[in-house]
């Protein structure tokens, strides 16, 4: 058992729960709700005119990592030259035929990352599920994006104070793209 089970399970005890109660009223509050089985962050590079996916965890994400799209070419292309979040789109679009890979990625909910009006990054989660995603869900994300943008701006503001270039593969996020 990890930490984090260990806690959980505590926490439970402590107030009377089981895991099957937890899981239930987590579901009721959230109707609609599948787990993401994917998530990627999209990062503007301005100079080369793409965006490129800069981290990605769950399902395909050694295959996704350092994936280049033209700017304004797929849902995060679009959501990044547009500022507005995007809910229930096709992953194909921005991850082609990597998006069938088993288990196959069938709808996505993408959000801009946006700090002082500037495109930090493209948060985008993907499910196995088509129409995955609620309204409900795609406004948390959007209120959750200021917070995470000014978080993945301040690594970019320490890494450039590290080292000039740190090279492709430790930059996280690139300076970002006037909305």
């Amino acid at each position: 058992m990890d930490v984090a089970q260990t806690f959980r399970s505590a926490n439970r005890k402590n107030r009377g729960t089981s895991e099957r109660d937890e899981r239930s009223v987590r579901r009721r509050r959230i109707p609609g709700h599948h787990e993401p089985v994917a998530v990627a962050l999209f990062v503007p590079d301005p100079e080369g005119g793409q965006n490129v996916l800069r981290y990605a965890a769950g399902a395909h994400a050694d295959k996704l990592i350092g994936l280049r799209r033209p700017a304004q070419v797929g849902i995060a292309g679009w959501v990044a030259a547009n500022c507005r979040s995007v809910l229930n789109a096709e992953p194909v679009f921005d991850l082609g035929y990597r998006a069938n890979f088993a288990p196959a990625l069938r709808s996505s909910v993408a959000v801009p990352l946006l700090d002082n009006g500037t495109v930090v990054a493209v948060l985008v989660l993907y499910s196995k599920n088509l129409l995955a995603f609620t309204d409900e869900q795609a406004a948390m994300l959007e209120l959750l994006g200021p917070r995470l943008a000014v978080t993945l701006a301040d690594v970019a503001a320490v890494q450039d104070d590290l080292s000039p270039d740190p090279g492709p593969v430790m930059r996280l996020v690139a300076p970002g793209v006037r909305a």
